[in-house]
């Protein structure tokens, strides 16, 4: 193991993943959300912010229907264009005029 009085300046990204400075701004994180999380339940009860909160939480629950739909649209679109495109996989073209030829690649996202 690494430790501080071999390596002062070692990067972070380098640290060992249970070091306690570590763990420790981790928990502190979570406990801040936690503790605005908390603060969702006071503003419930306000005039004005309260009905909007409970609105907003209704519709997060419309938005991730949504969301499944608009997933499986890609996604069956994606599948439909990899079928299309598929009879084109290692097919070559000659230039007539330069007689090179040119291969399709297996993937159209690879660089």
């Amino acid at each position: 193991y690494i430790t501080l009085s071999t390596l002062p300046d070692l990067e972070r990204k380098y640290w060992h993943y249970l070091d306690p400075q570590l763990l420790a701004e981790g928990l502190f994180c979570i406990g801040t959300v936690m503790a605005f999380m908390k603060l969702l339940l006071l503003i419930q009860m306000n005039y004005i912010l309260g009905p909007m909160q409970v609105s907003l939480g209704k519709m997060t629950v419309d938005f991730s229907r949504f969301f499944v739909i608009f997933t499986i649209v890609i996604g069956s679109f994606t599948a439909g264009l990899c079928r299309l495109y598929d009879y084109y996989d290692g097919m070559k073209q000659i230039d007539p005029e330069t007689k090179s030829e040119s291969e399709q690649e297996g993937s159209l996202v690879r660089p």
